[in-house]
């Protein structure tokens, strides 16, 4: 791919790997209980929906950490090679679900072209797609990212004074977010600026800082870990009483937004958790860690899918979805959605690799 990495030695599994496997699990359960909020009217229900999304509303950040976690060990980056590797990796399968959503789920739902080109561009097709826009972001930058990496291992203070700047920052981006996008509805187009990087990037920065000081990350965790259980459990408090303050008559999911104070902080606390979780799992060389490896490998894909596969499931099941209880429809259809997603994307990635066998001799003739 045109770069070095600092450190190729990993186990069974890496904390990036486990952690963006279970974040692509909590993708899935945010897409299944925003359905089910509409099957399950039940103010009991609903306060089960409202706190089981907030827990899983920790996704987009955790991906961005783990791919940043990751990005920061890379070295001598040929910019075009890079940028051209990570189109057909991420655009490529982006464009394709984004495609397969305009013309099933959205069949008929366009009365425009420029609504179309929206969805491309703004990922509006699905409710999950925005995050790719925004990822992808990232990828372009990484000439200013490999930079920061190299400031932080060469001259710590100076990317001490970088952090405190990019947080000072970053809280003044998310105070004006919650101010002038969450509750200020005379701007609603102002929601697509959660398509930004820069409002992600405290998780960013803590990705690569996780990666470059790892083992005092890790001798700071061990020793915090249990004091981030209470503050973790205070925070899922405070999310959940912001998001019942609308009242349950009308519940809103999206008023639970990655972007508000409680919940950053809340997706710190969680991050790190599941960072010290992972390396507890890593350390104890659990068996089925390459379980986490294979998932983690087609966790975007299967991201991408998870939607189609969701609602594929509930069109298969039909009127059983609101008769069960609601537990049992969460496991169901979580099961059924990840199943379904990864079963999908394993098995077009094989037939365009026997597409490319097939066409490699004619490209090669004479070699």
């Amino acid at each position: 791919m045109g770069v070095k990495r600092m450190d190729d030695t990993s186990p069974a599994a890496t904390q990036p790997e486990i952690i963006k496997a279970v974040a692509v699990t909590a993708v899935m359960m945010q897409l299944i209980l925003s359905v089910l909020l509409k099957q399950f009217p039940d103010v009991s229900h609903r306060i089960e929906i409202g706190m089981l999304y907030n827990l899983a509303k920790f996704s987009a950040p955790a991906f961005i950490f783990a791919i940043l976690y990751d990005v920061a060990q890379l070295r001598d980056v040929k910019y075009g090679h890079y940028v051209w590797h990570k189109a057909k990796e991420i655009i490529g399968p982006y464009l394709f679900w984004t495609t397969v959503y305009i013309l099933t789920v959205n069949a008929g739902g366009y009365e425009q072209v420029g609504d179309v080109v929206q969805a491309f561009l703004l990922g509006t097709a699905a409710p999950h797609l925005w995050y790719t826009v925004m990822m992808f972001q990232y990828h372009l930058l990484i000439p200013l990212v490999t930079a920061l990496a190299l400031l932080m291992i060469r001259n710590r203070k100076k990317a001490a004074v970088a952090w405190v700047v990019s947080i000072i920052v970053y809280a003044i981006l998310i105070l004006l977010y919650d101010r002038y996008v969450l509750l200020d509805l005379l701007h609603p187009d102002l929601v697509y600026t959660d398509r930004i990087f820069a409002m992600y990037g405290l998780f960013a920065l803590l990705g690569m800082g996780t990666s470059i000081y790892k083992e005092a990350c890790l001798v700071w965790l061990d020793k915090m870990k249990w004091a981030l259980l209470p503050i973790g459990v205070l925070l899922f408090i405070w999310v959940n009483r912001e998001l019942f303050a609308y009242g349950f008559e009308d519940m809103n999911l999206l008023k639970s937004s990655y972007l508000k104070p409680s919940m950053v902080l809340f997706n710190m606390a969680l991050i790190l958790l599941l960072y010290a979780g992972a390396t507890g799992l890593i350390r104890m060389n659990v068996r089925f860690l390459p379980a986490f490896r294979w998932i983690a490998k087609y966790a975007f894909r299967a991201y991408l899918a998870s939607y189609f596969a969701l609602n594929l499931t509930i069109w298969m099941m039909g009127s059983y979805v609101k008769e069960m209880p609601l537990a049992i429809s969460i496991v169901f259809l979580l099961i059924c959605t990840a199943i379904l997603a990864f079963t999908m994307v394993y098995y077009i990635e094989k037939l365009c690799k026997a597409v490319m066998r097939l066409l490699r001799p004619r490209n090669h003739q004479g070699h």
